[in-house]
């Protein structure tokens, strides 16, 4: 039989919900990156003509999405 030791004691409340915490952030920061790189993808591909008729042009699409 195995005893519990203070070395391998199951995780408390307060730190199981930090490591949750953690997942759904590094989640919610994919799901922000995928749909900022669709929306580039999706305005790459306008003409110049479209993207004059929605007031953007080549550099804005650039700038919108620099870091």
């Amino acid at each position: 039989m195995a005893t519990l030791t203070k070395s391998n004691r199951t995780f408390g409340a307060i730190s199981t919900l930090k490591v949750v915490n953690k997942i759904e952030a590094t989640v919610a920061s994919f799901h922000a990156w995928q749909s900022a790189y669709q929306t580039k993808r999706v305005l790459r591909k306008l003409s110049a003509r479209e993207l004059e008729d929605i007031g953007l042009s080549r550099a804005d699409i650039e700038m919108m999405f620099q870091k």
